[in-house]
């Protein structure tokens, strides 16, 4: 299947504690930055897929981020099954387990960035520097041990998409050699 855009993939995840920073703001803020960077990557011709709407969960479940093991398996599987991604970037807004990050990059199998911006007010500096290292300590799979982290830069993250998405196209095409002697 011919793609002509890069299509990456973009998940946000959440705090799976019920107490302390669980709250509808917190969850809506989540959305905001994950659409933020959604409009940012269309706007610079890259297909941004968002699973995390077709996440199945109960309708009166306030929660946006992946919180949970179920729904981390059903946001690779969505990814993995339905969408055939180039590469993902993970939103780090709040806190979250890095256990939790750690399964999906396990179970995508994508080359992964870790995204965060400076938010004084939010955990994402601690989700961001907790599970960077996990990734890089127990890395599962290469993209696990070579994930890329980014913090702030925008124009930096253009670049890693235009680099992965060549990679990842290169390792799928064919070439071939013609004329010569070799």
């Amino acid at each position: 299947m011919y793609k002509d855009k890069p299509r990456i993939a973009i998940v946000t995840f959440t705090d799976d504690r019920d107490v302390g920073i669980a709250d509808e703001s917190v969850e809506n803020h989540l959305r905001e930055k994950q659409n933020e960077i959604k409009s940012f990557l269309e706007k610079n011709s890259i297909e941004a897929i968002d699973p995390l709407p077709e996440i199945t969960r109960d309708k009166n479940n306030f929660r946006y981020g992946l919180r949970k093991i179920k729904e981390v398996n059903e946001a690779a599987l969505i990814l993995n099954n339905k969408y055939d991604v180039d590469a993902v970037i993970i939103g780090a807004w709040t806190w979250s387990p890095p256990m939790l990050i750690m399964q999906f990059v396990r179970k995508v199998n994508k080359p992964v960035m870790y995204y965060s911006e400076n938010d004084p007010m939010g955990g994402g500096l601690s989700q961001f520097s907790a599970s960077s290292s996990s990734l890089l300590e127990w890395g599962s799979n290469e993209h696990a041990s070579r994930h890329e982290r980014n913090y702030g830069s925008r124009d930096e993250m253009l670049a890693w998409v235009t680099g992965v998405t060549a990679a990842s196209r290169l390792r799928e095409s064919a070439l071939l050699l013609w004329g010569g002697t070799y």
